[in-house]
């Protein structure tokens, strides 16, 4: 788990919203990745919230064109609802 991630700071019945870059084998590191940023794994936002109602979760894939070259990238999307 990351060291600012913080499930206990949603009151229950709150609901917590992510969307985060995840290493997609099949696709080459993104040119404009930085040493400083983090690749969750695919399914791990998931698995931190198995003790959560997931009320979404996706991956998807997207073209960016961000430092002038023609790129994808993977992503989860996450919204789950802590217990009451």
């Amino acid at each position: 788990m990351l060291p600012w991630h913080d499930k206990a700071s949603a009151r229950p019945g709150g609901v917590n919203a992510w969307n985060a870059f995840i290493l997609q084998p099949s696709l080459p590191t993104p040119p404009d990745w930085g040493r400083d940023e983090h690749f969750f794994d695919a399914g791990e936002l998931e698995r931190l919230y198995r003790d959560w109602e997931i009320l979404s979760c996706d991956e998807i894939t997207f073209p960016c064109t961000s430092g002038g070259l023609p790129h994808v990238h993977a992503m989860d999307v996450l919204i789950a609802r802590r217990p009451f």
